[in-house]
């Protein structure tokens, strides 16, 4: 349902290391905050969304999201990497305009959270 609705290029729930009971999701919108705000929108009004939601939201504690917008600057120097070049598998041609979000839900402890959590 999520990626028939954004662009999600990565979904993850650690089992080592660093923080865990966090789910990231990474997403590339290559039409920049336009094509985000559309992807928002169209998740608003799916009513299979809402339902999920309602599951989903119950397993989560907190929610953080990051967009990552490249500078202009970066496009003018050949010795800098773009986002283009360091996703090349999710934008091979560097669009000007894309950029890319993280999202990361913080889960409820508990025995059946992420067991919960992974069967919506």
């Amino acid at each position: 349902l999520r990626k028939s609705l954004v662009p999600l290029r990565l979904f993850t729930v650690p089992e080592t290391g660093g923080t865990l009971n966090v789910a990231t999701h990474f997403y590339h919108y290559e039409g920049g905050f336009a094509e985000r705000d559309k992807c928002r929108a169209a998740q608003g009004a799916n009513l299979e969304w809402g339902r999920y939601l309602g599951v989903a939201r119950p397993c989560m504690i907190e929610q953080k999201s990051t967009v990552f917008v490249e500078a202009p600057l970066v496009k003018e120097m050949d010795e800098i990497s773009g986002l283009g070049e360091a996703f090349p598998v999710i934008d091979g041609q560097g669009s000007s305009g894309s950029i890319y979000e993280i999202r990361r839900y913080k889960l409820k402890l508990g025995y059946d959270t992420v067991p919960n959590r992974l069967s919506i």
